[in-house]
C-alpha cells in the first residue's frame, strides 16, 4: 500500500518546542521554554521506568479530541496501521519496549532498562482524574499552560500514589494521559484544548516538592496516541514514537539543539534532539547526533591533530558508520580552541542499502516502510518494539561536519538554550552547500524551500555537486577559504584544511591537514604537568632547536620534529622565563639555554647528545639568572635569588659563575621583596641596574666579580631602560630618568612618563620619555582587541616599522572551560589586521616576544600544544606564522627586563607632511585638530556647517615645538560635512589653513 510522507512540525510544550516545513499552513509554536536541563544519567546506573495510565472526567465539548476517556474507540478508527487500538496495558507497554531499544542502540549498550512496568496493572485498567482534559489547557496564555501541565502530572502522580503504586522502586516516571498529544501542527486546529506532551523537569516540580514523593524528581507528559483527526483528513498517520523518544532523551539529560525560543529548528531532521525525532511521520526516530552522544558519554571520538603538507603529515582519516561493527571510530574530534572544535560523523540513511526500513512488534511480525511511503505490512502486527535502522529517515547521506563551541553550550546548558541563537549556536551543522538553511522560513515557491531540516547535499562526500557549484567548481575542501569555511565565528583562521573526501560508504574518509604547521610537527609529549618550551641552536646550523619540559623531563626535538634527546634534570630547575631563547653563554659560538630555579645551569650540546651544566643546589624561593659579559669578551652568568636556610630569610644575594658554573662571587644585596636587579644592555650584559629600599646603583661585571660604578640613595620601585643610540637612561617613578653611565639625573619625574615604544619613529618614546610629558595620542596605533593578555611590538614584515603581535586569552571563567591564549592578532604599523589574522590555535604558547623567531628565513614561528587529559600527553606544534618578510633584518623593539629601544632623533615629528590636520575623520565622538610647529604658537579654529553657520570656535597653544592637539566634541553634534578656518601664530610669523571634518553618526 501507499502511505503518506510528511516532514512534521513538532510542537511540545514547556520550551520543547521545534519547527518543520510541510506542503501545509503551520501555526506558531509556545514561546515557553523548560527552565532546567537535568546532570546526563550516569552510565553505571540501571533505569527503571514506571507508566501510569490516567483519563479524564468524561465530557462532551468539541475543543478536545474524544471524551477524556482512555482507548476511546470513536476517536480512533479500526483502519489505523500506526499505534492501533486497544490501547491495553500491553500497548504502552510495547512503547517502553520501543523507547528502551532506541536508547540501547543509540547509547552503543550503556544504558540499561531494568524495568518497564505499566500501571495500573492489568489490560484495560486505567486510573481516573478528578478534572475533565480541558482543565489543562485553557488555550489562554503560555504560562498559565506550562503552570496546568506540571499540575496534571502531579495529580497523576497523587493519583498513583493514592492507588498503592509502588512509586519508590523506579527512576523514571511516564504519564499517559486520555487522548491525542497537541504537538503537530497543520494549521487548523479543531481541537485546541487538548494536552501538549512535555518534559517536566525538576525545577518544574519546586513548588510541589513537599507534597510529592520523594522518589518523584521528573517526568514525562505524553497521550495515548497522536493520530489527530486533521492529520487523518490529509490520509496521514502519526506514531508515537518520536515524541516519546525525544521527551526520554530529556528526562536522560539532553538539551534541546532546536531555538527554545522561537521553536525554529536548529539541525533539522538530522538529530533526534531536533526534528530527526518527527522522521517519518515520527515512526523512526533519528539518532542523536555525534555531539549528543559524546556529551552523555555514550561515545568516545577519536582526537586527530593534523599536521603540516608533508606526505607523512597527511593521513587519511577515516571514519565507520554510525552503528557499525569494526574498530575505526564513530567521531573524529578535530580541536582548534581550547572550546571550539570539529566533530565529524558517518551517518547513513540507508545502511542496509535495502530500500526501506523494518519495525518489528513483540512478536516478530514486521512492517517495512520505504521513502516514498509505500508499506507492507505483515498481518496482526501491532505496535512497533524495534527498528532495523533509526537513521532511515534523515535527510541523506555523507559526512556531517558539526561546529561546536563549548562556551556558547556553556551558557545555554543551564536553561536549554544551546541553540537559541541562529547566528551562533553551541551545536551547528556545516552545510556542505554553503547555505546553512536549516532553521531559516522560506517560501514555498522560494528556491530554499525544503531546505529547512536539512537535505542530502548538507553532508560531505567527493561528489556533492552542489559544494562543488557553491565553490567555482573546485573539489569538495573544507577551509578557511572555501565556503562554507573553517573560519570560527570571530572569524579567526583556523588553518585547517579538510580535503581528499571519499564517496558515500560504510567507511568514509577524508584528509586533515594544518597549513601553518611545519613539517614533522605535531609531536607527542606523555607529561605529568603543562610543558614549558624554550629554544636555542644547540649545533650552530641556523634553526633552532624546540626544548620541552615537563617537571624533571626534558625533551629536545629538531626544527623538523624529530626528538634529538631526552634527559632528566634535577627537581627545581625549569628553562628560564626571561631567557627562553638560546644564548652563546660560554662564547663558544653556539647557543645553550638557561635554567633557573632552586639551582641555576645552561643546556648545551655535547657531542652526540646534550648535557646540563649547573651551579650548586640551593633551597631558594625565586631566582633570576642573566647572561653577562666582561669587558674583555669573558661569559659569565649572574644570579639573583633568596638565600638559602644560613643566611637571614630576608635577605637577597646576588652569585657569579663562570662558563663551566664554578661560582666566582657572591654578595648580600638588600631585602627579599623590595629589591630587583636588571640588566641595562641586552644579553649578554656587562652592567646592571641594582635596585633596593635605599638606593639605586650600577654595577660592571668583571672577570672576578661585580663592581660598583655609581650609586643614587634614593627610594626606589620599578626600573626600566631606555635605550638610545648614544646613550642608556633608567627610568624610576621616584627618580624620573637617570644617565646610566654616570648616574645623573637628566629629567625629574614631576615631568616625565615611562618610556614607551617609539610608534612614530622620531626617536622620542610615545608620552614623551626623557624630553618630557607628552599628552599625544598615537593616532595611528591600532586598537588592541579588548580581550588581549599578552603582547609585543616588533617589526614583523620587515619593513622598518614597528607592529603588533597579540595573545588573547579566553576568560577561564568556568571549571568546565580550560583557559589558555587561543588567539593571535598581528597589526601593521598603519593600524591594518595582517592577512590570515586573526588565527586560532588550541594553546598558542611563548614565553618572550622573541620566542616567535626559531629559523632565519622569511618566516616567524610560534608553537601551539593540545592536551589530550584522558590518554596524559600532549600534542606540540611548530607553526609558521603567515606573514612574510621582505627580509629578514627584523628590528626587536623591546628586550627582556624592561629595556624599551629607540632610533636617532628625527627634525620632523610624524611622518604626514601636513602642518595641520584633524583625525579620525569621519568622526563620530571627537575629532583632534592636530598642529605641527617648529615653534611655540597660539592656534584659533573656527567651524562651519555647509549653510555659513559657525557652529563652534576653539582654541589652543604650545609653550615649545613640536605637537599639539585642539579636540572637538563632537557628541551633539549632527552629521554632516563641517568646514574649520584654523589660524597659527607663532614667533615670527602667522599661517592659515581650511580643513574640512566629516561628522558621522
Amino acid at each position: 500500500m501507499k502511505f503518506r510522507l510528511i516532514h512534521l512540525l513538532i510542537v511540545t510544550s514547556l520550551g520543547q518546542a521545534g519547527m518543520s516545513f510541510a506542503a501545509f499552513p503551520l501555526v506558531a509554536p509556545p514561546e515557553a521554554r523548560t527552565l532546567s536541563v537535568d546532570e546526563p544519567w550516569p552510565l553505571s546506573d540501571t533505569i527503571r521506568v514506571c507508566a501510569i495510565r490516567v483519563e479524564f472526567q468524561p465530557d462532551a465539548i468539541t475543543g478536545t479530541s474524544g471524551t477524556g476517556l482512555m482507548a476511546d474507540a470513536s476517536l480512533f478508527p479500526d483502519s489505523l496501521h500506526f499505534d492501533p487500538l486497544p490501547h491495553d496495558s500491553q500497548y504502552f507497554a510495547d512503547h517502553l519496549a520501543l523507547i528502551a531499544d532506541y536508547f540501547r542502540v543509540a547509547s552503543h549498550e550503556h544504558l540499561h532498562f531494568g524495568a518497564l512496568e505499566v500501571y495500573p496493572p492489568g489490560a484495560s485498567n486505567v486510573l481516573r482524574l478528578n478534572h475533565p482534559m480541558w482543565h489543562y489547557n485553557y488555550n489562554t496564555d503560555q504560562d498559565l499552560l506550562n503552570s496546568k501541565l506540571v499540575e496534571l502530572f502531579v495529580h497523576a502522580i497523587w493519583k498513583a500514589d493514592s492507588a498503592g503504586i509502588p512509586l519508590d522502586q523506579y527512576d523514571a516516571f511516564v504519564i499517559f494521559h486520555a487522548g491525542v498529544g497537541k504537538d503537530f501542527s497543520f494549521g487548523y486546529d479543531a481541537t485546541p484544548f487538548d494536552i501538549p506532551s512535555a518534559f517536566i523537569s525538576e525545577n518544574d516540580l519546586l513548588p510541589y516538592r513537599s507534597r510529592l514523593p520523594a522518589a518523584v524528581t521528573s517526568g514525562l507528559l505524553l497521550p495515548e496516541a497522536e493520530n489527530q483527526q486533521e492529520a487523518l483528513d490529509y490520509g496521514i498517520e502519526l506514531s508515537l514514537n518520536g515524541i516519546s523518544v525525544k521527551l526520554f532523551g530529556n528526562w536522560l539529560g539532553l538539551p534541546d539543539l532546536f531555538d527554545t525560543e522561537t521553536g525554529r529548528s536548529g539541525i533539522g531532521r538530522w538529530g533526534m534532539m531536533d526534528q530527526g525525532s518527527g522522521n517519518l511521520n515520527a515512526l523512526v526516530p533519528a539518532l542523536p547526533d555525534a555531539w549528543s552522544r559524546l556529551y552523555m558519554g555514550w561515545d568516545t571520538p577519536e582526537i586527530v591533530i593534523p599536521g603540516s603538507d608533508t606526505a607523512a603529515a597527511i593521513t587519511t582519516q577515516r571514519i565507520k558508520r554510525t552503528g557499525s561493527a569494526g574498530d575505526l571510530p564513530e567521531i573524529i574530534k578535530l580541536p582548534v580552541t581550547p572550546t571550539e572544535y570539529y566533530l565529524l560523523e558517518n551517518r547513513d540513511a540507508d545502511a542496509d542499502s535495502i530500500g526501506h526500513v523494518s519495525l518489528f512488534d513483540r512478536d516478530g511480525r514486521e512492517l517495512q516502510m520505504d521513502r516514498d511511503g509505500n508499506l507492507a505490512i505483515q498481518t496482526g502486527f501491532r505496535v512497533a518494539v524495534r527498528a532495523s535502522h533509526y537513521d532511515y529517515g534523515i535527510p541523506g547521506s555523507g559526512l556531517l561536519i558539526w561546529h561546536i563551541d563549548e562556551e556558547v553550550i556553556e551558557v545555554g546548558l543551564p536553561t536549554n538554550r544551546v541553540n537559541a541563537d541562529r547566528e551562533h549556536r553551541g551545536v551547528d551543522l556545516v552545510e556542505a552547500d554553503g547555505a546553512q538553511d536549516i532553521g531559516r522560513e522560506y517560501g514555498f515557491a522560494s528556491s530554499g524551500s525544503g531546505t529547512e531540516l536539512g537535505i542530502q547535499e548538507d553532508a560531505w562526500w567527493g561528489a556533492n555537486a552542489d559544494h562543488k557549484a557553491a565553490n567555482g567548481g573546485s573539489p569538495v575542501r573544507f577551509t578557511d577559504r572555501s565556503h562554507p569555511s573553517t573560519k570560527l565565528y570571530d572569524g579567526s583562521y583556523t588553518y585547517l584544511e579538510l580535503t581528499n573526501f571519499s564517496d558515500v560508504a560504510d567507511t568514509m574518509s577524508f584528509r586533515a591537514r594544518l597549513t601553518y604547521a611545519v613539517p614533522g610537527y605535531p609531536v607527542e609529549m606523555t607529561a605529568s604537568e603543562q610543558p614549558v618550551f624554550g629554544y636555542a641552536d644547540f649545533d650552530g646550523d641556523g634553526y633552532r632547536e624546540l626544548v620541552a619540559q615537563s617537571g624533571r623531563a626534558v625533551r629536545i626535538f629538531s626544527f623538523g620534529g624529530e626528538s634529538l634527546f631526552s634527559l632528566d634534570v634535577p627537581d627545581g630547575m625549569q628553562i628560564s622565563s626571561i631567557f627562553a631563547e638560546g644564548q652563546d653563554l660560554d662564547g663558544d659560538g653556539l647557543e645553550e639555554l638557561l635554567f633557573t630555579g632552586d639551582r641555576v645551569g645552561y643546556l648545551q650540546q655535547a657531542g652526540s647528545g646534550y648535557e646540563l651544566l649547573s651551579g650548586a643546589a640551593h633551597r631558594g624561593y625565586f631566582t633570576e639568572a642573566f647572561p653577562c659579559s666582561t669587558a674583555t669578551g669573558v661569559r659569565l652568568l649572574l644570579e639573583a635569588g633568596m638565600a638559602d636556610g644560613s643566611e637571614p630569610d630576608d635577605s637577597v644575594w646576588i652569585k657569579v659563575y663562570d662558563s663551566q658554573m664554578n661560582l666566582l662571587y657572591r654578595t648580600d644585596f638588600g631585602v627579599f621583596r623590595t629589591s630587583q636587579i636588571r640588566n641595562i644592555e641586552a644579553a649578554p650584559a656587562t652592567r646592571f641596574a641594582l635596585s633596593t629600599p635605599a638606593e639605586l646603583k650600577c654595577v660592571e661585571v668583571t672577570d672576578t666579580g661585580l663592581v660598583d660604578v655609581w650609586a643614587n640613595s634614593s627610594l626606589i620601585d620599578d626600573i626600566w631602560v631606555l635605550n638610545e643610540p648614544a646613550e642608556r637612561f633608567l627610568y624610576s617613578h621616584q627618580l624620573g630618568y637617570l644617565r646610566a653611565s654616570d648616574g645623573v639625573l637628566v629629567a625629574g619625574p614631576d615631568t616625565t612618563r615611562p618610556p614607551r615604544i617609539d610608534w612614530d619613529g622620531d626617536g622620542i618614546c610615545e608620552g614623551g620619555g626623557r624630553f618630557g610629558e607628552s599628552d599625544l595620542q598615537g593616532e595611528d596605533l591600532p586598537g588592541m582587541p579588548l580581550d588581549t593578555d599578552t603582547g609585543s611590538i616588533e617589526d614583523l614584515d620587515a619593513d622598518g616599522k614597528p607592529d603588533i603581535l597579540a595573545l588573547r586569552k579566553l576568560s577561564g571563567d568556568s571549571s568546565r572551560l580550560p583557559a589558555g591564549c587561543s588567539r593571535m592578532s598581528a597589526f601593521e604599523h598603519s593600524g591594518r589586521s595582517f592577512d590570515g589574522f586573526p588565527l586560532a590555535a588550541h594553546q598558542i604558547l611563548t614565553q618572550s616576544s622573541n620566542g616567535f623567531d626559531l629559523a632565519p628565513d622569511n618566516n616567524l614561528f610560534f608553537v601551539s600544544m593540545y592536551r589530550n587529559a584522558s590518554a596524559g600527553t600532549y600534542q606540540i606544534s611548530l607553526n609558521k606564522l603567515p606573514i612574510l618578510a621582505r627580509d629578514n633584518l627584523r628590528f626587536k623593539y623591546t628586550a627582556p627586563a624592561n629595556i624599551i629601544t629607540v632610533g636617532p632623533l628625527r627634525p620632523q615629528v610624524h611622518a604626514r607632511a601636513d602642518w595641520v590636520y584633524c583625525w579620525p575623520n569621519p568622526a563620530r565622538e571627537v575629532s583632534y585638530i592636530r598642529v605641527t610647529r617648529s615653534d611655540a604658537s597660539q592656534t584659533k579654529v573656527k567651524l562651519f556647517d555647509l549653510a555659513g553657520r559657525m557652529v563652534a570656535e576653539l582654541s589652543g597653544s604650545s609653550g615649545m615645538a613640536g605637537q599639539y592637539e585642539i579636540p572637538w566634541d563632537v557628541t551633539n553634534v549632527e552629521s554632516g560635512v563641517y568646514i574649520g578656518s584654523v589660524e597659527v601664530r607663532g614667533s615670527g610669523s602667522t599661517e592659515r589653513k581650511e580643513i574640512k571634518i566629516a561628522v558621522v553618526k
